[in-house]
Formats: C-alpha cells, structure tokens, sequence
C-alpha cells in the first residue's frame, strides 16, 4: 500500500480507481470494503511501537494515503447508499469516525 515510485500502480490506487469508474453496485459497496478494512487495520496501533520506529513511520505514510477527500468520499458513498444493510452502514461510519480521529483526520 505504500506509495510507488513513478508510474507505478499499487494494488489500493487500482482498487480506488475501479470504485470511481464502477457503475456496479456491488463492486463499489465491495471496494468500499476493502478501504474500510484498510482504515481499521491502519487505526490498530500496537501499544509498545516506538514513534520513531521503521513501521510506524510506514504506518503513518499509509495512513497519509487514505486522509484525503477521495476516501472520504467513497466510505460516505457506501454509507449513502447501504441503507438496507445495516452492517455495511455501521462499516462506513466507524471507518468514517477512524479517519475523523487523526490529528489531520478534520482537514479534508
């Protein structure tokens, strides 16, 4: 998930990128998944990580990838349009509520 180098795709801009050009119902609502399982592991912080150590610093790159309008947006999506299934709402809405509690998470 980290950032590539030049024009190299990852797996998760190729997955962004399907969502956003997707007329599917249900690859949306799928891919939408995948970023809220993105935003929850990300959000699960081991207790003893040093700040300066190698994987919270790629841990922190990754999360700086999902703090953006475009993510935002889709889990908001997801939520918006989910409404006869309660469990991909309650999805949306705590990976929502995760991004909102980053010190950045509210300037987007």
């Amino acid at each position: 998930m980290l950032p590539s180098n030049g024009n190299e795709t990852t797996a998760f801009s190729q997955i962004l990128a399907l969502v956003k050009r997707s007329d599917s119902v249900s690859v949306k609502g799928e891919g939408s998944r995948v970023l809220v399982n993105v935003v929850k592991t990300l959000w699960m912080v081991e207790r003893d990580l040093n700040p300066a150590d190698e994987r919270q610093k790629k841990r922190e790159q990754c999360i700086s990838l999902v703090l953006n309008k475009e993510c935002a947006g889709m889990l908001t999506s997801l939520v918006g349009r989910s409404s006869k299934y309660p469990i991909l709402v309650n999805e949306g809405i705590v990976a929502i509520t995760l991004l909102s509690t980053h010190r950045l998470g509210g300037e987007f």
